[in-house]
């Protein structure tokens, strides 16, 4: 059985400097969902973090707060959620007018059912950790970190530094503006880490996988690979090395890359 809940509180600041009083104000509720209604979880965000890990109760459960920096906008932004095919959770804000809110979304899964997880915000940072399912992450300015996920993984950012471990379904990390920092232990496939402007560290067992690594501007370092060698030509430099049945390729463009053996 669904069931919501919701509550806004005013809280008052004064702002002794500029003569003024402003107050903010606070929304929250809460979401309750049965898992056989929501296989597939779909959760988006425009300003604001979310947060998914296992929780304690047999069904989903979501908890969001609100915060406007001015009360007379409270009201003006909603956690909506359909659970017609599956369940999709957005923040829905205003068409006209500037509101200024920040949405922080909470979400609890069962430990023992795989859902398959979308998560996505524009403004804000995404934590997806020890959970059962598949994970696919999308930030545009903002960290991203995944840790301890038993099912598929993929992470993309505009701006900011994606950082996982414990992930061995991951199959890609993006990153247009930022860094990469990723720890291995196993892999069920082949994993693409790839930035355009930042650096890349990767800690991976020697071993793990056949491993391709280039930068085109920036220093290679290999550490606790015997026999490896980076090449470095008139543009950019690149190493290939490692035996498995997985294959890892390493890129930025401009950045140092980092790949150690634990």
């Amino acid at each position: 059985m669904l069931s919501i809940s919701r509550s806004i509180i005013p809280v008052a600041i004064v702002l002794l400097a500029a003569g003024s009083v402003f107050a903010e104000a606070e929304e929250s509720g809460t979401l309750s969902v049965p898992p056989e209604d929501s296989e597939l979880l779909i959760v988006e965000n425009i300003n604001g973090d979310i947060v998914l890990r296992t929780g304690d109760s047999p069904n989903v459960e979501v908890e969001w707060f609100i915060t406007y920096d001015d009360e007379n906008d409270a009201g003006t932004v909603q956690v909506l959620h359909d659970d017609s095919d599956g369940l999709t959770i957005w923040s829905e804000w205003p068409d006209e007018g500037d509101v200024d809110a920040e949405v922080q979304i909470f979400v609890a899964v069962p430990s023992d059912i795989p859902l398959e997880c979308i998560l996505e915000t524009v403004n804000g940072e995404i934590a997806a950790e020890n959970c059962p399912g598949s994970v696919v992450i999308a930030v545009v300015n903002g960290d991203i970190s995944a840790s301890g996920i038993d099912g598929a993984v993929a992470a993309e950012i505009v701006n900011g530094t994606v950082y996982f471990d414990d992930c061995p379904g991951i199959s890609s990390a993006e990153v247009v503006n930022g860094s990469i920092h990723g720890s291995i232990e196993t892999l069920d496939g082949d994993l693409d880490v790839e930035t355009v402007n930042g650096n890349i560290e990767l800690s991976i067992p020697e071993g793990c996988a056949m491993i391709s690594i280039e930068s085109l501007n920036g220093v290679i370092d290999l550490e606790g690979f015997e026999g490896a060698a980076v090449i470095t030509e008139l543009v950019g430099s690149y190493a290939e090395f490692g035996e498995g049945e997985c294959k890892v390729y390493v890129c930025t463009v401009s950045g140092d890359i980092e790949v150690t053996s634990d």
